[in-house]
């Protein structure tokens, strides 16, 4: 439903079922009150609340020209506007938009109820089933199109059953490349997966479940962080555990298509790395070498010498 303000009333348009994310809603079918002008006359109020089966909202619309407010009603009892309005248009701050104002009667808030089923006889919702969504349409080629979307999925991330709150998952959309596209995710057991909904699923070692998790398919960096103050130090990434032995990681670097540790940073200080340590492109550090002998006369000497120099120069700790 959209409302707008307009001299001597408010507009109001009646959508149907959303369809899919980034496209338009269908007309519920014609009425009277699909692209009705409201005025205070009680015919219309009641047309409207048929229409749209609002029976748990007053029909009392309330105010000016440049205002107007809905009783509200909680557990079947109607709360005047003028204690807990629902302002349309523009609102008692001057702003357009709508706003719920309670007062101290009850906190403000807005419920989507979904099911399956009928009305007479709910039947459980599933996975896949959309409970509500918030869209954010924009005028464009000669009609409202969708920009930005956020709603609210069943998830089958987690079993449940009749009786069980469904786990769901909080999808977020912004608009490129011609249409909305979801670029964010938070699931059910709280991670927040960013540009993983393109067919990129989390490849997770084994044991690793984290809380936020960001995929970037094109040929440049998936997170940067920055730290800009006008003065002063600046701080771009701090890494905490509360442990401090081997066992405890503050970073770790996994690679490969089964992912494998190849980097981490421990607990205790410790820093482990598979493969080499290099500095502007020259190794320092390698995989150990094996054991140089002890000399046992002059000539040996030499010979130990020239092996043990050989070792260092792999390893990058002397020039070639």
């Amino acid at each position: 439903m959209s409302i707008a303000t307009a001299s001597g009333g408010v507009i109001i348009e009646v959508t149907g079922a959303r369809g899919g994310m980034g496209t338009s809603s269908g007309p519920l079918g014609a009425g009277s009150v699909d692209a009705e002008t409201v005025t205070d006359d009680s015919g219309e109020q009641e047309a409207i609340v048929a229409k749209l089966g609002l029976a748990d909202i007053a029909a009392g619309i309330h105010g000016d020209d440049a205002t107007r407010t809905i009783d509200s009603n909680v557990g079947g009892t109607v709360i005047p506007a003028d204690d807990a309005p629902i302002f349309i248009g523009h609102n008692i701050s001057g702003v357009d938009g709508i706003i719920i104002d309670t007062g101290p009667a009850f906190p403000p808030g807005i419920a989507c109820r979904r099911y399956r089923g009928t009305s007479s006889v709910p039947l459980l919702v599933g996975e896949g089933d959309q409970l509500g969504y918030n869209d954010y349409r924009a005028f464009s080629g000669g009609q409202f199109v969708n920009a930005a979307s956020l709603d609210v999925v069943v998830s089958g991330e987690v079993p449940f059953s009749n009786g069980d709150i469904p786990p769901t998952k909080m999808r977020f959309a912004t608009a490129y490349d011609d249409h909305p596209k979801v670029h964010m995710e938070l699931l059910p057991r709280g991670r927040l997966e960013l540009g993983a909904i393109q067919g990129e699923d989390y490849l997770q070692p084994s044991g690793i479940d984290p809380k936020l998790f960001a995929v970037q398919t094109a040929a440049d960096w998936c997170v940067s962080f920055a730290a800009r103050p006008p003065s002063g130090a600046g701080y771009a990434l701090h890494c905490e555990t509360k442990g401090e032995t081997a066992s405890d990681y503050l970073i770790g670097g996994v690679s490969g298509a089964s992912p494998t540790l190849k980097f981490s940073v421990r607990g205790n200080g410790d820093v482990l790395l598979t493969g080499v340590l290099k500095v502007d492109d020259v190794q320092v550090v390698g995989p150990q070498g094996a054991a140089v002998a002890n000399a046992t006369d002059a000539a040996s000497a030499i010979t130990q010498l020239n092996l043990l120099l050989a070792r260092m120069r792999a390893h990058g700790l002397i020039a070639t």
